[in-house]
């Protein structure tokens, strides 16, 4: 279930801070976009490791 938290909140917050920077500079929907996908395949990534390391143990 932590796994599931940490994957959801580094997503929302990744994406709530994309939308701030493109409130602040002008340039909707940039950060918006880079942020939420940077943060999709950060959190996929730490998901897929922690998966797999719990499996050799």
């Amino acid at each position: 279930m932590g796994v599931g938290v940490q994957f959801g909140l580094t997503i929302f917050l990744l994406t709530l801070l994309g939308v701030w920077l493109d409130g602040r500079f002008g340039t909707r929907p940039l950060f918006t976009i880079v942020l939420l996908l940077l943060a999709f395949v950060g959190g996929t990534w730490s998901l897929v490791r922690q998966v797999l390391d719990s499996n050799r143990k």
